[in-house]
Order: structure tokens, then C-alpha cells, then sequence
């Protein structure tokens, strides 16, 4: 009788945590820099805010935002920092090691982080470096790494006493764990924030920066041709999307792939469903007048909802329904075929007109919203893109099988 051979496994690099931590810290420089233009000249040390007296104009939303938006940071760098360190001392069982030495490394970086940005903001016209940022900001890093480590505490408690620990805080994400997927549906769902079509010109700027974008052909607005290419595009966004939401929650654990495996139509229709639910309440809460006025906001429903759009949700509806049938790994390189479709096709069309009935979209709201939506607008196909990927390119459970048996 053949037995199977146990190896010594090496913890494999945190490549997920690390795509988490860096979209998330480069998602904070977009809030404190937004909208990087007006740069000017200051003859006063940046760091001048230190000594400045209590700010006179501040609001409770101001540092609540602050407070809160560090918290995840600090969170998630004091798991990559564990995992880093767990794959180097190979499994140390001192706590010290293991849970209070990440947590001071991230409490570090949130407070480097907050001290730049600040020093940064007063070459900004726009912006103003306060020490009260940078008090609530690093009480937010402090905050998530203390959570951090009352979860590594209690799962150190557990292994202690040889019990499986199950939490969600000291989880670390691997490439294709629903963590990174419920982060890129949380960048979907703030890209909606932008005032253009979302679905017609993600990744522009990004591309462009990176030398990938021509202009190869243009079509004129409310022509056939722009009418189809919303369509394919919206499509094929949107299938991406329910493809993220599917293998998000097929993460979760084995209950769930048994019983969405039979119900992709359901995850298909509720994304659509949620996909226009969400644009539709940013329409209510960005669009000039339409919190206020009725009208104004069937308009501007009315606006985005044109026929490129309408066509592109029947479209996902049922090229989408033909992909009930594929295994996870299929299910991503999907997606692969279809983001890589959507950027090649965003980078080579011209210049995307307006909808005129969205003129000031946005006005009197923080600028911190402005700048977040524009980040995930630019970043999230990108990051979609290497998450199905690394989903595409992981062995098949047969194959990993057939190798322990060797």
C-alpha cells in the first residue's frame, strides 16, 4: 500500500496581504493629495503644522474620516508584518515575536505615512496639514494594529490548547481568499463615485502614464457606434464583476461553492441588480439637485441609463448566464479575457463626452470622496486583473492530490 510522504512546507510569500497593503496605503496618498495639481512653493518647513494652535475650522466628520480610514491600515499591516515573520524565524512560538512586534511595525508605517502626506499637503493650495490629522490618523493605525493583536492573542490561545481558531481579524488572504475580493468590490463600489460613465473609460490615466494608451479610433456620442461599445463594455464589466462576487464568496468555505455552484443566475442577477442600485443612489447623492428635486434625479438616472448602457445589461445578462458551467480557475481566466477586452478597448478610444444633465457632479462634498473615487476608477481593473491571475495560475486540487502521492 502506497502512503503519502510528508514535507516540510515553506510558507509561501504573503503575495495577497502585500496587494492589499500597498493598493490600501497608495488609496490614502489619493485621499490626502487629491487632486494633485496647484503645487506651490512654501518658504515655512513643512512640518510647521506641529506648532500650529487648535484648528478653528473642524468638523466631527473631518476626524471621524481620519480615524477611521487608518484603522484597516494598521490592520493590515500588522498581518503582513506577522506573516513575514512567521516565514522567517519558521514559526516562533514567542508572542512578543509573533503579535506585539508587528503591531509596532504597523503603528510605525501609519504614523509615516500620515506625517508625509501632512508635510506634503501645505505645497497644496487646496489642502491644509493640521496636527489633528496626524493625531487621529495615528490613533486609527494604533487602533487597528490593537485589533490585530487581540485577535492574534486569542488565536495564539488557541493553538495553545490545540483548538482551531477561526477568526476573521487574524485571517491572512491568500490569492484566492474572499478578503482581497471583498476589498476589490469595496474599490468597485467607490469607483461608481466618478462623475463619467464608469464603465466606459476605467484605467485611461493609468494606462497612459504607463505608454499603453493610443487613440485609434473615436466615435461620436449617441451614434450606433458609441451605443455598441458602451454595450460590450458595460458587459463585459459587469460579467467581471459577478465573477468576483462569485469566487468571493466560494472562499468562504465549501457550504458556499455547494450551493452557488447551481446558482450562478442568482449571483448573475443580483450583481446586475446591485450594479444599478449603487450607480443609481451616488446619482441621488452626487448629481446637482437630485437629493432635493425628484425630477432632477429621474434626469440624471435617465441620463446614465441611455441605450449603450441598457443594451450592456442585457448583454451581461446572457453572454453572463453561459458561464454557470465553469469550475473557479475558469471562472478567473474569464475574467482575465474580459478585462484585458475592456482595457485594450478603453485605452484606444478618444476622447468620452459628458452627459451635460451631470454638469457639477459632486459639488459642495469633500474632496477626500473625490479623490477615493477617482483612485478606484483608475486602479480597480488593474488590480482585478492581477487577482485572476494569480486565481488562474494556482494548481487544481487533482494535481496538488496526485503530488502528495508521489
Amino acid at each position: 500500500m502506497r502512503t503519502g510522504r510528508r514535507h516540510h512546507v515553506k510558507n509561501p510569500f504573503p503575495w495577497g496581504l502585500w496587494l492589499i497593503a500597498t493598493g490600501y496605503g497608495l488609496a490614502l496618498v489619493s485621499l490626502s493629495l487629491f487632486p494633485f495639481i496647484g503645487w506651490q512653493n512654501n518658504p515655512d518647513p513643512p512640518w510647521t503644522f506641529l506648532f500650529e494652535g487648535f484648528p478653528r475650522y473642524r468638523t466631527q466628520f473631518d476626524i471621524w474620516s481620519n480615524f477611521l480610514a487608518y484603522i484597516p491600515m494598521g490592520l493590515v499591516w500588522a498581518s503582513l508584518f506577522s506573516r513575514l515573520q512567521t516565514r522567517k524565524s519558521q514559526g516562533s512560538r514567542r508572542l512578543q515575536t509573533r503579535v506585539f512586534l508587528p503591531a509596532v511595525k504597523s503603528i510605525l508605517v501609519c504614523l509615516v505615512l500620515s506625517f508625509v502626506m501632512e508635510c506634503l499637503q501645505t505645497y497644496l493650495p487646496t489642502r491644509r496639514a493640521q496636527w489633528l490629522d496626524l493625531l487621529t490618523n495615528s490613533m486609527g493605525g494604533l487602533a487597528g494594529a490593537l485589533l490585530w493583536t487581540l485577535g492574534g492573542s486569542i488565536q495564539a490561545l488557541y493553538q495553545k490548547k490545540r483548538r482551531p481558531f477561526r477568526g476573521v481579524i487574524c485571517m491572512t488572504p491568500l490569492p484566492g481568499g474572499w478578503p482581497i475580493g471583498m476589498g476589490l468590490m469595496g474599490l468597485w463600489l467607490f469607483a461608481q463615485a466618478m462623475g463619467q460613465s464608469p464603465w466606459l473609460a476605467m484605467s485611461r490615466n493609468s494606462l497612459a502614464a504607463l505608454g499603453l494608451s493610443a487613440q485609434i479610433f473615436s466615435a461620436s456620442p449617441g451614434g450606433g457606434a458609441m451605443i455598441g461599445l458602451e454595450a460590450v463594455l458595460t458587459a463585459s464589466q459587469l460579467i467581471c464583476l459577478a465573477a468576483l462576487v462569485r469566487l468571493t464568496l466560494l472562499g468562504l468555505g465549501a457550504a458556499w461553492a455547494n450551493r452557488l455552484q447551481a446558482q450562478w443566475s442568482m449571483v448573475l442577477g443580483l450583481t446586475l441588480f446591485l450594479a444599478v442600485l449603487i450607480r443609481g443612489l451616488w446619482i441621488w447623492q452626487l448629481s446637482p439637485g437630485a437629493s432635493e428635486d425628484s425630477l432632477l434625479f429621474l434626469a440624471a438616472l435617465h441620463s446614465w441609463l441611455n441605450p449603450g448602457v441598457q443594451t450592456g445589461l442585457f448583454l451581461a445578462g446572457l453572454l453572463g448566464a453561459a458561464a454557470f458551467a465553469l469550475e473557479p480557475r475558469g471562472l478567473a481566466r474569464l475574467g482575465v479575457v474580459l478585462i484585458c477586452f475592456v482595457l485594450g478597448l478603453s485605452a484606444s478610444l478618444g476622447a468620452v463626452q459628458g452627459q451635460p444633465i451631470l454638469a457639477g457632479w459632486g459639488e459642495r462634498h469633500w474632496s477626500n470622496l473625490q479623490g477615493l473615487a477617482y483612485f478606484c476608477f483608475e486602479v480597480w481593473p488593474l488590480l482585478f486583473l492581477m487577482w485572476m491571475l494569480m486565481i488562474s495560475s494556482q494548481p487544481s486540487p487533482n494535481k496538488t492530490g496526485r503530488r502528495a502521492l508521489t
